[in-house]
Parts: C-alpha cells; structure tokens; sequence
C-alpha cells in the first residue's frame, strides 16, 4: 500500500531493464509461445508502451515504426557441402524499420535449456549466448521497409530440430522516455471479472478482441472443461472488438472455476485466455469488511525480500531469470506541510541484482512517499533508480509525481467485492523534464484470506490496482493489523506473474513521543528569556524546559531527548549536540525535560530538539522540534573573563578594584564639599602648601589625576575635578 511501487517492484525494474539495457538484453515477452517452423504468430496493433512511466501504453498510431504485428519464423536447408540449415526470424511493425542510433530490435530465444539474444543496434547486428556469455553471429536484413529479420546459422544456436519458443522487442530511446513494444500478447482478453476474483451470483464476463491484421470471426466461452465439446458463441455480433456473456454462478455452486475463451480468425487461428474466480454466496449476505485504518508511529518499519517460493516463479520469462532483493520501508517523519496537507513521509531502501542466464545487473533504489495523516492518500512521491551492470554504463533516473487530487489507496470500509475508481492528474518530472498525466486507476477488493509470509501469517485482504490502458497491474495483501501490506504481486497485462515481494520482519513501535511546542528558556535567577527578535542578556547558562508527550500505548523506559543549536547564519549540518536527558514516560501521559545551555560566543542562535522512543535505537527519531525565523532566538553578550580567572562574589578582581576606588574618592568628596559649605569664613592656603592629589577611578578603568590649584593669597577657592 505504502511503498513506493512504480519505480521500486520487480515489475518496474523489468521495463526500466527493457529500455535501458536492450543492446545486451531484454525484457522477456508476454506469454511464452511454442513457434513451430514456418509458422506465423501475430500481435495487436496499438499496444506500444511507455516505459518507466507506470507502464500506460501509447496507442501504436503514434509510434508505428515500434509496434510490432507479425513473426514469422522459417528455416532453410541447403549446401554444396553437407547440409546447413539456416533459422529466420522476421519482425513486422505498423510503420518502417529504422536505421537510427535510438532504435533498437531484437529477438530471444529459448532453445532447449540455452537461451540467446539477438539484436540490430547502431548500424549492426549483436548475438550471445545467455548463459556462457559467448558470441554469436547473426545477420540482418531489411532496414527501411516494415519487416527485419534476423538470420543465424542453426548449429550456433543448439541445432533445434522442429520449434523453439521466441519473442520480439522493438524500442525507441528518447532523453525523457523510453518507448517499446513486446510480442507476442494476447489477441483475446478476458476484462471483467479479473483474476481470482471472489463472485456471486449473477456475473456478467466481459472481454475484448484487441485488432490485429487479421479479422476475427468468433469469440467461444466455456466453464471448467477444456475438451472439444461445449463451447459457445459469446456473441452473436461477428467481428466484435468488445464482448459480454451472462453467468448465474449459483448454478456452478460455491468454489473454484475456470472461465475460458477463444477468438477464431478467418483462417481458423485460434487464439485464447482464461481466469479463474471463486464464487461465494456468503459473500452477497455478509462480505468481509475491514473499518480499520492504519495506525501508524515514527520508526515503524517494513522489510521484504523476493519470494523464493516455487509457485512464484515468473511465468512470462523463457529466459531463465532470477533475482536477490531485499526492500525496506520506514516511516521517518510526521506532520509534513506536503502540498498543503499534514503527511506522514516513508522512505524506501532497495538494493539487490537481477540473473539474466549468467548476467547479473545491480539496482538500487530509494524514494520517499508523502502520505495524508487523514486517510493515507498518496499526495507527493519520489523515487531515485540506479541500474549498472558490466555490460553497460551505469544509468540513474530521478522521478518526482505530485497527485492533485491525492490518489486514493484503500477506500474504508474495505470490503471483499467493493471497487472504487480513482481519476487524478499527476505532475513528472523524470530527470528534470516535466509532464502532467491524467491517471485513471480502478481498484478493487477481490478476496480475503490468512496469508502466510517469513515475517508471521496475517488475515488479509487483496486489493488490486489497475491504472487504465497500463501494462501491467498488482495485487496488495493489506493486513488491517499492520495497516500495511504483507504480500506485492505484480502481473503483466496477459495476467501472467511477473514477480512477488513478500513481508519478511517488521517492527511496529507502540511508542511515540511528541514534543510540545511549549518550549521555555530561563536564566540561573529563573528569569524567563525573551524569545523571538529580542536581544537577551544571559549571565552564564540557560535551563531549557520541554514538555514531551508519549501519545502510543506501550511505555518508554529509556526515552532518550536531545538538543542541539547552531548560529542561525551557519548551514544545516552545523548542528551540534549541547545537551541529552533520558526519561520514562508511559503511554498517554506527559513529561518535563530539562536540557542546560551555555552559548560560547554572543550571537543569534537557532535550537532544534529530537525525541526518541529508545535511547539505545536512535537511527530514526519519534518527532522533531526546532526554531527558526518565527521561533527561538537568542542574542547573547560576550562574557568578560579576568585574565587571573580568580573572582570576588562573582565579579573579576580588576572590576572589583575600581568599584572600590571608586567609593573612596567619592566620600572624599563629599567630606570636602560639606566643609567647605559649613565655614563663613575664607580659608587662607600658604603657597609653601602642596598641591593634592586624588585618583579618580572611571567607569573605563582609566585613572586621571586631580589637582587641587595652589590659592593665591586673599584667594579663597580650590577646583576639584572629577571625571566621569
């Protein structure tokens, strides 16, 4: 449900593979054919896809020279000497095959238990053995007209004796997107009910004939059995691109079914597909339903890993494949301003290889998913793509899609038979090149069931997204325990598995501490500091007091809270830890932190405070609060230190002198002047008098002489001066 699935999945990585790594490899087509020799197969006209762009198609009139609609596969036997037999392999698009640097074609074969590749690329034809790496030699022919075909000597490729399976690719590499076709699919396609899905009732099967270059000429249904016998025309309409057949599931009772069809052209092709359904009657009575939302704490973790399961296998994929991955989700923020909406945010981590034969190509992957706290709607996401290997170049792609509306997940209640459908538009931009995309997407509970993982076994329901006109679709396992899924299938759009990520441990925290905006500073008097703008004086330290809240149900034994401050002119990595405090605090209930500061020069400080659940796990924080432009600033003088470092009361002994001197003259002073005032008299000086001398200790610290004036005789003045 929550992880970041159009970039991270198997599913994606195989297109993004298609695309990016086509000269050496491929994507392996849908839904494997026997091709016997002289034998043509046919494709749908219109089925060119985008990849990396969940995979939507873009119709074939725009792209002819991509969309393939014909393979041929033939051979030769000839020789002066000897018999040699040569296999072709001939590719037919809507449109011409070009010469280009971007384009590239190719062909895969499976040839008993080896598989090759061969290809036109750059002016020139490329061909290898799959699983020793070895070279083969193909030729080419046909540049500038609708069909190439590649040529290759039947001893280079085993010696096949009567069919081999095969498939064709054709791709067009552009800076922003990558365009392709696959062949063979499906040419009859069963649309509704989809794959699995629990019935009852009264059921109308829907389908289509997607247009090829033949015409078709019926379309058959039959239930459960296969044999000769039984089938019947769907339609009476000859020709239909779309088709409906009503069924009362009743009468086939409670269980398991299969629902096959077939399409026959003109020349008496047959081509076919199937789906299987499970029809409960209970279901119409009281359906399973699950009300409960996901509940969520910072540092709730989700870790997967590919099914190694033998009944997850890929089924669309000749060549052998295979793959090692593990993929981890974590919720790492709350209360995210994304778009206008509180979210929470997910972050994802993938790293693992993909087996082609003897090839092996690296991924990684990591993104960020931006959830509204309100209902979990999909508002933001990111993802970042790096695949490399030693055949090619490593390649990163960075992708950004903003939903307006959010798009929709889970509609609550969840209930096995209910759909909702999801229209949104959504804003790319893939490597700096932007589009905007209207996105349809259907979605629909299609069963419950206990589900088994590594990670434990879980009631789940499965809900399967479908984007309209995508190539392929998923199947999400969400357990309302978790309020996450336990179990990711992705299918290709012939239903065939592509791949399956399966819940292998997770971590869910019952803990969540929240700091309180409610942040208090005071100075050793217990004066409170002015906050904001303000230039504040501080003596000494601050006592920093915060009020943490523990809003999960379990107990915090060893909270663990932080504080860290940097000047508000330094960049964001300045931060440094001044200061740590453990608690415990248990569930629901709120407790005073008191954190000690002392600023080492004065300036404007910013602060910022992390809380965590368990001081031994500190990877990823409960919650965060800082102060910025609108918080906590704090102006600070410098503090004067003596140069002895020795202090009387707290002052440094060269203040402590001139306050002291200070006083002394002071009082001399005023016993001076009070004389003076009380006398009638003149007082007469002799000249053989001294002059007197008074030291006057300045707020500065300077001292300046005072001079009494010598009296003349008859004179009954002195002059005191005092500097201020």
């Amino acid at each position: 449900m929550f992880h970041v699935k159009e970039s991270i999945s198997f599913s994606i990585l195989s297109i993004l593979l298609m695309a990016l790594l086509v000269p050496f490899m491929g994507y392996q087509g849908a839904d494997a054919q026997t091709i016997n020799f002289e034998k043509h197969y046919y494709d749908p006209i219109d089925d060119t896809q985008i990849a990396a762009q969940e995979g939507q198609y873009v119709h074939g009139s725009q792209w002819k020279d991509l969309d393939i609609v014909e393979m041929d596969l033939r051979s030769e036997t000839g020789g002066l000497v000897g018999q040699t037999t040569t296999i072709h392999m001939a590719i037919t698009v809507d449109g011409i095959i070009n010469d280009g640097n971007e384009y590239i074609y190719g062909a895969y074969l499976s040839v008993g238990n080896t598989d090759y590749f061969l290809g036109y690329k750059e002016k020139a034809a490329v061909g290898f053995n799959m699983k020793t790496g070895n070279a083969v030699v193909p030729t080419y022919d046909g540049i500038g007209t609708d069909t190439i075909t590649f040529s290759i000597g039947a001893n280079q490729i085993g010696n096949p004796t009567s069919a081999f399976k095969w498939h064709a690719l054709t791709v067009k590499r552009t800076d922003t997107k990558n365009y392709g076709d696959i062949a063979p699919n499906k040419l009859v396609k069963i649309t509704d009910p989809w794959d699995r899905q629990t019935v009852f009732g009264a059921v109308t099967i829907r389908g289509e004939t997607r247009e090829t270059t033949l015409t078709m000429e019926k379309v058959e249904i039959q239930i459960d059995s296969k044999s000769s016998g039984g089938w019947e025309e769907v339609d009476t309409r000859r020709s239909a691109d779309s088709w409906s057949y009503d069924v009362d599931t009743t009468a086939l009772g409670d269980g398991d079914h299969t629902i096959n069809v077939k399409a026959t052209d003109t020349t008496g092709l047959e081509f076919d597909d199937s789906i299987d359904i499970n029809v409960d009657t209970n279901s119409a009575l009281e359906p399973a339903t699950t009300d409960t939302k996901p509940d969520f704490s910072i540092g709730d973790s989700y870790n997967f890993e590919i099914s190694q399961s033998g009944n997850d296998e890929p089924e669309i994929i000749s060549i052998d494949i295979s793959t090692q991955s593990t993929m981890e989700i974590k919720l790492t923020k709350k209360d995210q301003q994304v778009e206008g909406k509180d979210c929470w945010e997910l972050s994802s981590e993938q790293i693992g290889s993909l087996y082609v034969g003897n090839i092996e190509f690296d991924f990684e992957t990591s993104g960020k998913q931006y959830l509204d706290q309100s209902n979990s709607d999909v508002v933001k996401e990111f993802t970042e793509v790096t695949l490399s290997s030693d055949l090619t170049q490593e390649e990163t792609q960075q992708k950004t899609t903003i939903y307006d509306p959010p798009k929709v997940k889970y509609q609550f209640p969840l209930e096995v038979t209910g759909e909702w459908s999801d229209t949104t538009t959504a804003d790319i931009d893939i490597d700096g090149a932007s589009s905007t995309e209207s996105l349809n997407i259907k979605n629909r509970c299609i069963f419950s069931e206990d589900t088994s993982v590594p990670g434990g076994s879980f009631e789940t329901f499965a809900v399967r997204t479908q984007y309209q006109e995508a190539t392929f679709y998923k199947v999400e396992y969400y357990s309302p325990e978790l309020g996450y899924p336990v179990r990711i299938e992705t299918f290709d759009i012939d239903d065939n598995l592509i791949g399956v990520l399966v819940l292998s441990d997770y971590s869910i925290k019952d803990t969540f501490l929240t700091i309180k905006d409610t942040l208090t500073m005071t100075n050793p008097d217990g004066d409170e500091l002015s906050t904001g703008d303000t230039k504040t004086y501080l003596k000494q330290e601050a006592t920093i007091t915060l009020e943490v809240e523990n809003t999960g149900t379990g107990t915090a034994n060893d909270a663990y809270v932080v504080g860290y401050v940097k000047l508000a002119d330094e960049s964001e990595d300045s931060f440094a830890e001044f200061d740590t405090n453990t608690l415990r605090i248990k569930g629901g209930e709120t407790e005073t932190v008191e954190l000690i500061w002392a600023p080492e020069t004065k300036g404007t400080y910013e602060f910022m405070f992390k809380a965590y659940s368990d001081e031994a796990s500190t990877e990823i924080y409960d919650s965060e609060l800082s102060f910025t432009n609108d918080g906590l600033y704090l102006n600070v003088y410098e503090k004067q230190v003596s140069s002895s470092g020795e202090s009387i009361l707290g002052l440094s002994t060269t203040t402590f002198i001139i306050i002291v001197s200070a006083v002394i003259v002071l009082v001399i002073v005023i016993i001076v002047m009070k004389k003076r005032s009380s006398n009638e008299e003149v007082l007469e000086t002799t000249e053989e008098e001294e002059a007197e001398v008074v030291e006057v200790v300045v707020a500065d610290g300077e001292e300046e002489d005072v001079e009494t004036a010598e009296s003349e005789e008859g004179e009954e003045e002195s002059v005191f001066k005092a500097v201020d």
